[in-house]
């Protein structure tokens, strides 16, 4: 990862830490090579105050993606079904990417031609 951030909640919880590593292990598999030019950011919140929430973000120079997963559920989930929300949050953030990158070609065109 360009850089990663795990909060502080997170960190203080050696069960729930140990989960975001090897989860971000499997992020950095799944991005592959890109990895490189990605940040990643692991927070922990409670939805409407009573769920506990696992949130990674990630983000690169175009924008960001988040998927969240139940703080209950992080911990005992396989490999299989990390990895499938994974492959979609990389997804979203390749189409957040191609649409900042269409919308450059578009104007350079557009420029292009006013000339």
């Amino acid at each position: 990862m360009k850089e990663l951030v795990i909060d502080d909640t997170i960190r203080q919880d050696p069960e729930l830490l140990a989960a975001v590593e090897h989860a971000t292990r499997l992020l950095e598999q799944e991005i592959g090579p890109s990895e490189a030019s990605v940040s990643a950011n692991w927070e922990l919140f409670a939805v409407d105050q009573r769920i506990p929430t696992v949130r990674v973000k990630i983000s690169d120079w175009t924008g960001s993606a988040m998927v969240h997963f139940q703080r209950s559920m992080l911990p005992k989930m396989a490999d299989s079904a990390l990895r499938l929300a994974f492959v979609r949050l990389w997804g979203d953030l390749l189409q957040v990417r191609s649409h900042k990158q269409s919308e450059k070609l578009k104007l350079l065109v557009q420029g292009l031609e006013d000339a």
